[in-house]
């Protein structure tokens, strides 16, 4: 037996489901044969899979040929993508799968063609589409479904999946990596960094999709001109910034928990106005965050609830400033409650790292690895 992980995208990246969906295939590799099957389009960035991810060589990658329509992307809109997809889903056809074999996606697209094939089809979901009769369709042949948290797949069984064929696998963190670094004092970090040693500083990782709260976050920053505000991440910020806004761009996976341990306060300040942040998402900094050590200030959403809770962090109503703002000074005011909920998040985080989420995804899906 072997997995399948087919994905149409172009490895690496910056962006978080990449790492992810690396991630997995080296722990899945380290109990199975895995082959990580990606489209050939060319990334930017220079390092190989394994160099910028900073993972094992478990896993082989094969890279299927396709015409890159994204050069077009400028005049044909969202035509490009729906042309790539056609491409891929072509060019993957081909690939010969046995019968025992696995096929795992996170694109029901894929999974739909995959199916028609006659191979044995497992589906990660990470969002809930607009077109779900579409995408139920193309799902409900699968074998199983892996959801990232309990709200999808209450979604999924209300839309008449069974709950048996649901497995809920939280995302997770390279547990080994932060604490090879935990033993780092705040003020070694900050030294490392060049950031002051004598403020009180505030971290967010992230992206800048408007759903992560960003917006938010510069706002509270904006009214709290004594605590510095390192922001590390990518996306385009059309407003001017506070002087005590420290924009320090993308990092790698390697250099986050540095940047962490440097932190009097960790802030996820998702939007409660959308799904996917209310809902469905599982934000792997939400468990870097904890695997560091550091106090957490997060919005208080059911998909963050599903981790974090008052003995773990402080939660606070998303999308209000004034509320965020009371959050983060309630860290920065109580060392001893910072101790404790950073403690117990820390201890909390270690049901959550990719090792375990690896094996109870192998078992769900029927794979004897012990």
């Amino acid at each position: 037996m072997k997995i399948f992980y087919i994905t149409n995208i172009k490895l690496p990246t910056e962006k978080a489901h990449g790492y992810q969906i690396a991630k997995m295939c080296e722990e899945f590799g380290k109990k199975i044969e895995t082959e990580l099957i990606i489209t050939a389009r060319k990334s930017h960035i220079k390092e190989n899979i394994f160099e910028y991810y900073g993972l094992e060589k478990t896993f082989k990658i094969k890279k299927v040929g396709s015409f890159d329509s994204f050069k077009w992307e400028r005049f044909l809109g969202r035509i490009a993508w729906q042309i790539q997809k056609v491409l891929f889903g072509w060019q993957i056809k081909k690939i010969k799968i046995g019968k025992e074999d696995i096929v795992y996606t996170r694109e029901a697209e894929i999974a739909s063609i995959m199916i028609k094939k006659g191979n044995k089809v497992f589906y990660e979901g990470h969002n809930w589409p607009k077109k779900d009769k579409i995408h139920l369709e193309m799902l409900k042949k699968t074998k199983g479904i892996i959801c990232i948290t309990k709200g999808l797949a209450e979604r999924y069984i209300e839309k008449g999946i069974k709950k048996e064929k649901i497995l809920v696998a939280p995302d997770g963190v390279d547990l080994e990596k932060f604490l090879a670094v935990n033993h780092l004092s705040k003020e070694k970090a900050r030294k490392e960094l060049k950031l002051p040693e004598n403020r009180k500083i505030a971290v967010y990782v992230g992206s800048f999709y408007k759903w992560k709260g960003i917006d938010v976050l510069l706002k509270a920053a904006e009214k709290m001109r004594e605590v510095i505000f390192v922001v590390a991440g990518s996306g385009k910020i059309e407003k001017e910034l506070p002087e005590n806004v420290k924009m320090v761009g993308k990092k790698l996976k390697t250099e986050v928990p540095k940047w962490l341990l440097a932190a009097d306060v960790l802030i996820l300040p998702n939007s409660g106005k959308e799904d996917i942040s209310r809902l469905y998402t599982s934000p792997l900094k939400m468990f870097e965050y904890m695997a560091s050590g550091r106090p957490i200030v997060a919005s208080d959403l059911p998909s963050i609830r599903e981790v974090l809770n008052e003995n773990n962090a402080v939660l606070v109503e998303p999308d209000k400033e004034e509320s965020l703002i009371l959050g983060i000074k309630k860290v920065l005011e109580n060392e001893e409650m910072v101790l404790n909920i950073a403690r117990r998040a820390l201890d909390d985080v270690k049901k959550y790292d990719w090792k375990r989420r690896a094996e109870n995804i192998l078992e769900f899906i029927g794979v004897n690895f012990k």
